[in-house]
């Protein structure tokens, strides 16, 4: 019978160096359904969204998940590798690169998620067709990266592709843009009665989450 997931050896652990922002961050995203991580490249919100995302993944009831960047090559370099701290190192031992349904996957089943499979579709969100892709699935958890480069036909997708979700779970990151653009932190944090503290602000009214990092 085939293998279906590559042996367990996890030896090297993940060098992690989290600032204290970050760790709150990552803390308080377990208590929110939208969480947003904003600021400038090279700050490291990618990386903490995908460990709060990865952490979750490991409990959720839901069996199929969403990663999308501006290009399908980005949602698999960004989020799938993202410098040795992605998802697939995150999993490592537990996954493997394949196909869904026609999609790009990455499939995930061992220890961690208490030998369930899990799966984490990648899609390119930039076109405006680019919400075709993955149309015909319910998901569960949601990380996006560049969301400010998402298409807004695939955000609105994405968003109704998850209503029915178990945990349903959104991160994303952008970099500072213009502030007429489509979507800015300030298009889901208008209404936060939360006074930011340590440069991170909770609205509990819709439970949004936002880290921006100067």
């Amino acid at each position: 019978m085939a293998r279906t997931t590559k042996p367990e050896k996890r030896k090297k652990t993940i060098p992690y160096n989290f600032g204290d922002k970050h760790k709150a961050y990552i803390r308080k995203s377990q208590d929110c359904m939208i969480n947003v991580a904003e600021g400038a490249v090279r700050a490291g919100k990618t990386v903490d969204n995908v460990l709060a995302f990865c952490h979750e993944l490991k409990t959720t009831k839901d069996k199929i998940h969403l990663a999308s960047a501006s290009t399908l090559g980005n949602a698999k370099i960004i989020l799938g590798n993202c410098n040795g701290f992605g998802i697939e190192h995150f999993f490592r031992g537990q996954c493997r690169w394949g196909k869904y349904k026609g999609n790009e996957a990455l499939i995930i089943k061992g220890k961690d998620t208490g030998f369930k499979t899990r799966i984490v579709i990648f899609s390119g969100a930039m076109l405006a067709s680019s919400y075709k892709s993955i149309r015909g699935n319910s998901y569960g958890m949601w990380i996006g990266t560049e969301i400010n480069l998402h298409h807004k036909s695939f955000v609105q997708e994405a968003f109704n592709r998850s209503i029915a979700a178990d945990k349903r779970k959104i991160w994303w990151d952008l970099n500072p843009d213009n502030p007429k653009a489509g979507y800015t932190p300030s298009t889901l944090t208008s209404t936060s009665r939360t006074p930011p503290i340590a440069n991170s602000s909770v609205d509990t009214t819709t439970h949004i989450l936002l880290l921006t990092i100067t």
